[in-house]
């Protein structure tokens, strides 16, 4: 599993490359302790919404980090990324359908 380290202010996930944003010492903010993200789910009870004025879709979801604390913020996709991600979605589904067939039935 790869982690990937977040700023515990900021939504954006950290870089190496240091031109591409400041750190938060130069910009007189104190630095600190960068979290790992363990995983992101949808968040529970949030229903996924079209932005016609940004042409996105926004879901909501739950960042969850190694430490166990969360986040909540939104997953923004443009029509290219929703496209792709409604056909992956599409096909992980047909495939979970076709291992669930190819097992054999217990006697539970």
């Amino acid at each position: 599993m790869t982690t990937t380290p977040v700023l515990p202010s900021d939504r954006t996930t950290a870089t190496s490359d240091s031109a591409a944003a400041p750190r938060p010492e130069a910009s007189g903010v104190p630095e600190q302790p960068l979290r790992m993200v363990s995983h992101v789910v949808p968040a529970a009870g949030h229903d996924l919404t079209y932005r016609h004025d940004r042409s996105e879709i926004e879901l909501p979801v739950t960042v969850h980090f190694t430490d166990g604390t969360t986040a909540q913020t939104n997953l923004l996709l443009n029509p290219g990324q929703a496209e792709l991600f409604a056909i992956q979605t599409e096909q992980a589904v047909s495939r979970r359908a076709d291992a669930k067939r190819a097992q054999p039935l217990s006697d539970d």
